[in-house]
């Protein structure tokens, strides 16, 4: 188990490298046991994974959702190298480790321990490991485009990291991008032009005083919004003629969100 945990903190998922690498690992692992899985790829390293453990089919089956990418290793210091998969102290160290690469290597062997019994299951055992869950969910909308095969389910797991606890309710998503437009200059003579990144100065000093106007939900709490990117300008001597920025909103379910622009 432990093995395979390295081998797919090992493969570096990120948007740059792909899922590929994470793929193969997961389908190799599943042969192992008699398992046939499938690869479907696309963009040559983009990839899902998708195994199936038949049933007498008498009762319905359970969906194991799972994401083998992962977000980069960012610029701040490591104790270890992200993709090493360092051991110690009864801890594996490593980007994905916990989200959800371990998660994903539980479910692998869970399922693999399933078939070795010899059990006879009632209901099928489906497994998915989608691309891009961290960046553009290429691997789910792809995933559920082509998922007309899938028997009824009886439900659907994702084994994110929660510490164990069992979560029934999550908020959605919501990404935004603001543009602003300016109209380009040279530096020595700012006036003559518009400087995008100092409208987008005042937009998000107004956003930082807008409240989004929701009541709580019992079990997800309020919605929440955090500016997370922003774009803008070419070189140190012109001025930008464009600013953008990404808002990350989560949402509530049942409710609509208005986003007021106020400039």
């Amino acid at each position: 188990m432990k093995e395979l945990l390295k081998k797919l903190i090992r493969a570096q998922t990120t948007a740059e490298m792909g899922e590929l690498a994470a793929a193969e690992v997961i389908s190799t692992e599943f042969a192992r046991w008699g398992i046939k899985s499938q690869i479907d790829t696309w963009e040559s390293k983009r990839a899902n994974v998708i195994a199936r453990v038949s049933s007498a089919g008498r009762r319905a089956a359970v969906l194991f959702a799972c994401h083998h990418d992962v977000v980069g290793p960012g610029e701040g210091l490591w104790n270890h190298p992200p993709f090493e998969a360092f051991e110690s102290n009864g801890k594996i160290y490593g980007r994905g480790a916990t989200d959800m690469k371990g998660g994903i290597t539980a479910v692998i062997t869970a399922i693999s321990k399933v078939v070795s019994s010899g059990t006879k299951l009632q209901g099928d055992i489906i497994f998915v490991a989608a691309a891009g869950e961290e960046t553009d969910s290429a691997g789910a909308d792809r995933f559920v485009k082509n998922c007309d095969w899938l028997p009824d389910l009886a439900g659907v797991v994702i084994p994110e990291p929660t510490d164990f606890s069992v979560v029934t309710a999550h908020r959605g998503m919501l990404w935004l991008e603001v543009a602003t437009k300016g109209r380009a200059a040279h530096s020595s003579t700012p006036e003559l032009g518009i400087n995008a990144i100092t409208s987008m100065r005042q937009f998000l000093n107004e956003l930082d005083n807008y409240n989004i106007a929701d009541k709580s939900h019992e079990l997800l709490g309020r919605c929440s919004m955090s500016v997370n990117t922003i774009v803008g300008g070419k070189t140190f001597n012109v001025v930008p003629d464009k600013c953008s920025v990404g808002i990350d909103i989560r949402t509530i379910s049942g409710r609509i969100i208005r986003i007021l622009l106020l400039i």
